[in-house]
């Protein structure tokens, strides 16, 4: 494991744990909702960068890199009409 990935794994239990005493607070019926959401969010979030990420940089770093040849590039004044920026 990466330092980055305890520091995820050690803030996200913890942010986690924060919303608790609001969920289970007598009379937060309307709180529930929220914080459900938030954890599940946290927990997501946390899963996305744990798993997925690493998966995708991966990927990515394993696909060919193509070069652009000078004919299929647009000249610096065509970038302006056609709305696009170096």
């Amino acid at each position: 494991m990466t330092r980055l990935q305890l520091v995820v794994l050690m803030t996200a239990p913890v942010a986690s744990l924060g919303f608790v005493p609001m969920a289970i607070a007598t009379g937060a019926e309307i709180r529930l909702s929220l914080v459900t959401v938030v954890i599940c969010g946290i927990l997501f979030s946390t899963t996305l960068i744990l798993f997925v990420l690493p998966i995708l940089a991966v990927s990515m770093a394993k696909m060919p890199t193509t070069k652009i040849s000078p004919r299929n590039r647009l000249p610096h004044r065509q970038w302006y009409s056609a709305g696009l920026t170096a």
